[in-house]
């Protein structure tokens, strides 16, 4: 009697254990928000932890940079020297030393296909989705709303910019992302 009830403890210990691999979202499967979006946008503020290149944690809210696709944290590029360049380590750095651990306001306007909030990010008045642009740190995606501040980190040939075999992050994760 005694091994059964050790036997049965013994799985629910293990059991317990055990995590489900994380799934992409599909249409089926996808992230509801937490809640009903108002029609106008809404503020978070509080400690900004950075995540990647261009998603930070807030208040217990997952905050994706809106309008901004950074390099992926494993993306690289090549100097002109051919030596590689960790672009996605060097903007996640950047992005930490300016606002990591520091109180930033968050203007929210939507939630993404993942249940991230999406929006833009103030530290006091500057605007570091346009900060991470004009730094060369990162792409204007989904919109024109910093196209203008792109072209001139480009023309300066700043940031990802400046280096050669460059790909923006969507081009770079359609390249070497597994399973694409």
């Amino acid at each position: 009697m005694f091994g059964f009830f050790t036997k049965k403890l013994l799985r629910l210990v293990i059991a317990s254990g055990r995590r489900r691999p994380r799934q992409k979202p599909t249409k089926k499967y996808r992230v509801k928000s937490r809640y009903k979006h108002p029609a106008a946008s809404y503020t978070i503020n509080g400690k900004a932890y950075v995540i990647d290149g261009d998603s930070i944690r807030c208040n217990g809210y997952e905050i994706r940079l809106d309008d901004v696709d950074a390099p992926e944290y494993d993306q690289f590029a090549y100097d002109q020297n051919g030596q590689s360049v960790p672009i996605g380590a060097i903007a996640k750095s950047a992005l930490i030393k300016k606002i990591g651990g520091k109180t930033v306001k968050v203007k929210v306007s939507k939630t993404d296909l993942y249940g991230r909030e999406v929006g833009t990010i103030f530290y006091g008045d500057e605007n570091i989705n346009l900060w991470l642009i004009k730094r060369g740190l990162a792409v204007s995606a989904f919109g024109n709303k910093y196209f203008k501040a792109e072209q001139w980190a480009k023309n300066k040939r700043l940031g990802i910019w400046g280096l050669e075999l460059n790909h923006t992050p969507q081009e770079w994760r359609k390249k070497y992302t597994v399973g694409s």
